[in-house]
């Protein structure tokens, strides 16, 4: 497998609170990359608060409080 780097690049991952989105962003993080989680469940993006890279390359989306999204604007 190629170590690919991800340096500024940004990825959305859905559902990336827990499982395989976790597992996702960690080797996206590792690579460089700036990351958005987004998930419904507020608990688990909670348990990431103290995560060293927040606010760095490393943001939450609790999807739980929008019912419609038309436009949202990550960048």
């Amino acid at each position: 497998m190629v170590n690919q780097s991800l340096k500024n690049k940004k990825i959305i991952i859905s559902a990336g609170a827990s499982g395989i989105g976790l597992a996702t962003a960690k080797v996206c993080l590792s690579r460089g990359a700036t990351v958005y989680l987004c998930d419904i469940d507020s608990k688990s993006l909670a348990k990431l608060n103290k995560h060293p890279l927040k606010n760095k390359r490393l943001f939450f989306i609790s999807m739980r409080c929008i019912k419609r999204i038309s436009s949202f604007r990550f960048f």
